[in-house]
């Protein structure tokens, strides 16, 4: 049996990117917040290089010069709905896992916040072929409606979506392998509650 993971990273702007394709070439950021005090709660990478930073308020990037937005709950939604028929299209068993409409009051994990969907490839390959040429189908179909994203294949459904979530491109696990491949991935992939956090760092586990 094997499990397929669609990772889209930093998600948020991949979905105002999906609605404002305008946008791309643009050193682009991304607001939310209270209205009296909207943050950076995403950023491309021209954006940062341009001296822009996560949690900063509006008024400081607008002096950087950059292209500022509020954050698209409804390009969100849309994108992630297109994300789940991308993913129904390689397998009738599904699993929706990452996507809510939370606030942005974490903001380091919203900017890294990424949006993913989990299939069962179990009896796919008669249809799709390999475990291979499925990852590439599925990942091809991805960048025809405009999303970049990570593919993690593995025989159990965590070892995948560790995958997929931390290796760019496509990434297949063959089983007896997980330990070795995933060994140098941060725990941060673990979504650790902060008493978590502090021992493991207090044992100097990374």
């Amino acid at each position: 049996m094997s499990f397929a993971c669609i990772y889209v990273p930093n998600f948020l702007l991949q979905a105002l990117l999906y609605v404002e394709s305008t946008l791309r070439d643009h050193s682009l950021a991304i607001l939310d917040g209270h209205l009296s005090l909207p943050r950076i709660i995403a950023l491309e990478e021209k954006a940062r290089r341009a001296g822009v930073t996560l949690g900063m308020p509006q008024d400081h990037a607008e002096l950087l010069g950059v292209t500022l937005r509020r954050r698209s709950f409804d390009a969100e939604k849309k994108l992630h709905q297109k994300l789940i028929k991308c993913a129904l299209d390689f397998s009738p068993l599904v699993e929706d896992i990452a996507f809510s409409s939370h606030s942005s009051s974490n903001i380091s994990a919203n900017n890294h916040r990424g949006n993913w969907i989990l299939l069962d490839l179990h009896g796919t390959e008669r249809a799709h072929g390999s475990l291979k040429i499925i990852s590439q189908k599925i990942k091809k179909r991805a960048n025809q409606i405009g999303l970049h994203c990570n593919i993690g294949i593995a025989a159990n459904p965590d070892t995948a979506i560790f995958a997929a979530r931390g290796f760019s491109g496509v990434t297949i696990i063959s089983p007896g392998c997980e330990a070795e491949q995933l060994k140098n991935l941060s725990v941060n992939l673990l979504n650790l509650i902060p008493d978590h956090q502090k021992i493991f760092f207090l044992w100097g586990i990374k």
